[in-house]
């Protein structure tokens, strides 16, 4: 049985979610899931409460936690860089669940191609098959891949510094970049 918890970035993605929070329920009375709670929390303004939040559901052993937010990829990436790097905790998986056809359907497209490029983050944002987590469907299948999906490897890496370069150095880097970059394309 799976320790569940869903986060929303705003309470007014809660009706994008009510079939897939039907569905944890189900498996919730059939003893496949525990379901932790189901937290909004508007990080932008207290992002502080997000990380302790974060901290918490690591303590209490979640294992998925089903993030919802709108057209950026920002909320699940951004509890995935906190439990890797600032807590640590390789044993959470992330799922991000992105609303883009709520104010404009036109996005669809483009929120799939960036979340598919996103190779520095390891938070899953489709199921095994490839199903993109999008809108109100994405999220119950994001519930059922929380409950029954494979469990990928999730891996720390190295943490790189912080390169503080003045703007010339900036300035004299890029160029170096952009001249290679085109001397590549030419050959």
């Amino acid at each position: 049985m799976r320790k569940i918890a869903v986060i929303l970035n705003s309470e007014l993605y809660l009706k994008e979610c009510l079939f897939g929070l039907r569905y944890l329920l189900e498996q919730k009375n059939i003893g496949e899931a525990s379901i932790e709670g189901v937290y909004i929390n508007d990080y932008y303004q207290k992002p502080a409460l997000l990380n302790q939040l974060l901290r918490n559901l690591a303590e209490k052993k979640v294992e998925v936690i089903i993030t919802v937010s709108e057209i950026g990829t920002d909320l699940a990436a951004f509890c995935d860089a906190h439990l890797r790097y600032g807590l640590k905790n390789t044993n959470i998986l992330v799922l991000g669940v992105i609303l883009s056809d709520l104010f404009n359907g036109q996005d669809n497209q483009a929120v799939t191609l960036a979340i598919s490029g996103n190779s520095r983050c390891q938070a899953f944002y489709h199921n095994e098959s490839g199903r993109v987590f999008l809108n109100c469907d994405g999220f119950e299948y994001a519930c059922r891949y929380a409950v029954h999906g494979v469990r990928p490897r999730i891996d720390l890496w190295t943490v790189k510094e912080i390169i503080d370069l003045s703007l010339d150095e900036a300035i004299t880097r890029a160029a170096a970049q952009f001249t290679k970059s085109r001397e590549l394309v030419r050959s």
